[in-house]
């Protein structure tokens, strides 16, 4: 097992406070921010349990791991508060292929066409098969 502390508190945003203490959904991102940049995985589940309200301030996580194989990892995070441990929670990671950049098309070509010119030259008028070549008679 492999147990790594935050090397640095993170300060909570106080925009994201409710009536006593941060909303769950502000604390339960910042334990899935901290799960991700300490795996190379994508992560695929995140289970958090809250001992104690988390206040605005200082916040610490400790993360530790609890298996690696070659596909899937899970990890066990802490987030701790004036000494106290405010949330538990578990993540599983998954070794998944990149994601394709979505605004990235790829270039492709109909079947049996023939590659565009590269300089523009005069052609004679042209016909298209049924394909949709184009092609010179």
């Amino acid at each position: 097992m492999t147990v790594t502390r935050d090397p640095d508190a993170r300060e909570t945003d106080p925009r994201w406070s409710g009536f006593d203490g941060l909303f769950g959904g502000y604390v339960v991102g910042l334990l899935a921010d901290t799960a991700v940049a300490r795996s190379a995985y994508r992560l695929v589940s995140l289970t958090a349990n809250f001992v104690s309200r988390v206040a605005v301030g200082p916040v610490a996580v400790r993360t530790e791991t609890l298996h690696r194989g070659r596909s899937t990892e899970l990890l066990r995070l802490l987030l701790e508060q004036d000494g106290r441990v405010r949330v538990h929670a578990t993540a599983e990671l998954l070794h998944l292929p990149p994601i394709p950049h979505p605004l990235r098309r790829r270039q492709t070509r109909r079947r049996g066409c023939a590659p565009p010119p590269r300089a523009r030259s005069p052609r004679p008028p042209s016909t298209s098969d049924a394909a949709g070549c184009r092609s010179t008679t």
